[in-house]
């Protein structure tokens, strides 16, 4: 996914927060509510009403509210019940999980199997100018606010905006780490002081930004007086031979067991300086990944693709999936790639507006609640890279080769991938025409898979955050609703006229601005079944089962 950031912020006035950092993640220290559990017939009631406009006949329909019935007459109510009275124990023990889902939650993401480019992580990038020559003068600038942001969140100086701050404290200094059946997250903010670059293909640098004693950022300068130096060593170092072979990184793009396989190889076939294991602990602790990236392109198409999975071997090696990661090209273009397994877009769009703004970016708007970053150490400071060592056997060259060409295969050449800009209009029309942006941007794609697939409607998954709850995540809004059908339906009609088909828009946006707030509040349809279908698989009931089983709830 492609994104801009934009900050539209409601408080007036900066409030801030009380909390310790070390505490920040599992401490409700604003006093926001806990995600409530729905009641079951509205739940039932709403599914049944997102199904409607997807099913091909009367009869896909009758059977699906036959197995809606028999889920609610059959063993429902009692599953309701019951996982009611787990989040209520949850809930007063106050430690996790903090609502009703979240160890599903976080089992949907640790334990998947797959590999983590863009089936977990995705893509953001950020409107810096483009000039050649810029690289790692664009690199340390974000690096040195990366480092002022972290200090300003450890003294305590996060505002409170009403919305949960529980994750902001895990963005940088986190690492996913494979396992055989679930991975696991180890958490470095509190201590680390370095990021880890990532160059020709294969190449590693741990580069500080923190100074020794991690009370102050490094200044832009002395972050890119090191940058400087890796590019230099990098290239020097670089030769035709090595070229051809994948660097480590490209190991993290592996299903999770293989991964998990290869990083116990890479441990157990170590020296006896320990080497590799050595190195996987500097990234591991590293605050963030930085990708100094050999590909300058325009082309926004091939940009995304750099970004989600990779373009060639260099794109492809220089990226560790199981970490954020800064990836600057050439002429200054700035990307991100978001490890997503344990924050999501709205943390992420704080972290990245409260840099954008202490980097100068942005005009402080009247209703800026945020503060300012605290300045970086004005010592003339130097901090010398350091290159990670590596010992690679044959087998497991060839394991990274093997890597590198399933992802090209994959996902470089096994996805259709085409990204655009469109400045046509933006969302001040879409307001002034009387729509929300969102909802008017859905109805689009509705009506654009249908345009493109005879008509046809297609279940769709539109994330919404419920961070107005304490640990809150995501919940679905399920947006082809019977009024985006009837939406559709109207405006591929030579029938109607203009009036008549804004009215369809209008019902459809309404409904999508209604089926929001009831997700963003925690009432949708998506976590409450999970959770329930979670009890039901665990009790066997094969009743209460059919509903979960049947292909339109899939």
């Amino acid at each position: 996914m492609i994104r801009n950031v934009h900050l539209c912020k409601r408080l007036q006035l900066r409030q801030l927060s009380t909390y310790n950092f070390d505490t920040l993640f599992d401490t409700n220290h604003i006093d926001l509510p806990r995600l409530p559990i729905p009641d079951l017939e509205d739940t039932l009631q709403r599914y049944e009403q997102s199904i409607k406009p997807l099913c091909f006949s009367e009869d896909e329909l009758t059977h699906t509210r036959t197995m809606i019935n028999n889920f609610r007459t059959s063993g429902g109510l009692d599953l309701q019940h019951q996982l009611i009275a787990n989040d209520q124990a949850q809930a007063s023990s106050g430690t996790f999980p903090h609502f009703y889902f979240e160890d599903l939650w976080d089992d949907a993401y640790l334990a998947a199997r797959c590999p983590n480019p863009v089936n977990i992580n995705p893509t953001f990038f950020m409107p810096t100018e483009v000039k050649p020559g810029t690289q790692t003068a664009r690199a340390a600038e974000m690096l040195s606010t990366a480092a002022r942001w972290l200090i300003h969140a450890k003294n305590g100086q996060l505002a409170n905006d009403g919305l949960d701050m529980s994750r902001l404290g895990r963005i940088m200094g986190t690492a996913r780490l494979p396992g055989k059946d679930v991975d696991s997250l180890e958490y470095y903010a509190s201590t680390s002081r370095h990021v880890v670059v990532q160059t020709k293909g294969g190449l590693f640098h741990r580069v500080n930004i923190l100074t020794e004693d991690g009370t102050q950022a490094l200044s832009i300068p002395t972050i890119e007086t090191a940058l400087n130096q890796v590019v230099h060593d990098s290239t020097a170092k670089t030769t035709n031979e090595q070229k051809q072979i994948p660097g480590v990184g490209i190991l993290t793009s592996l299903e999770r067991p293989a991964w998990f396989e290869a990083r116990q190889e890479l441990i157990s076939s170590d020296n006896a300086a320990r080497t590799n294991a050595k190195s996987l602990q500097t990234i591991d602790s590293a605050l963030l990944m930085v990708a100094l990236d050999d590909l300058d392109t325009s082309d926004v198409t091939t940009y995304c693709q750099s970004g989600l999975h990779g373009v060639d071997q260099q794109t492809r090696s220089d990226r560790w999936w199981d970490k954020m990661q800064l990836i600057v090209d050439p002429s200054g273009r700035v990307g991100w790639q978001f490890e997503h397994s344990f924050s999501d877009g709205l943390s992420w769009n704080r972290w990245l507006g409260e840099m954008w703004h202490g980097m100068g970016r942005m005009e402080t708007p009247s209703n800026w609640i945020y503060g300012h970053l605290p300045l970086a150490s004005d010592e003339k400071t130097t901090t010398n890279p350091t290159e990670l060592k590596w010992e690679i056997n044959d087998s497991m060259t060839e394991t990274m080769k093997q890597a590198d060409d399933t992802l090209r295969i994959e996902m470089g050449e096994g996805l259709d991938t085409v990204a655009t800009l469109f400045d046509g209009f933006g969302k001040a029309e879409m307001k002034s025409m009387g729509y929300s942006p969102d909802a008017f941007v859905q109805m689009s794609y509705q009506l654009a898979y249908a345009n493109l697939h005879d008509g046809q409607a297609a279940a769709t998954y539109e994330a919404c955050s419920t961070a107005k709850h304490f640990h809150g995540r995501t919940e679905t809004i399920r947006s082809c609703s019977e009024e985006a059908r009837s939406f559709v339906q109207g405006f591929r009609t030579n029938t109607l006229g203009n009036e008549e088909k804004k009215q369809l828009l209008m019902a459809a946006a309404q409904k999508q601005s209604t089926l929001s707030k009831q997700a963003a509040g925690g009432m949708g349809v998506d976590r409450h079944l999970m959770a329930l279908g979670a009890l039901a698989r665990k009790k066997g009931d094969a009743a209460t089962l059919g509903m979960f089983d049947d292909p339109l709830y899939g």
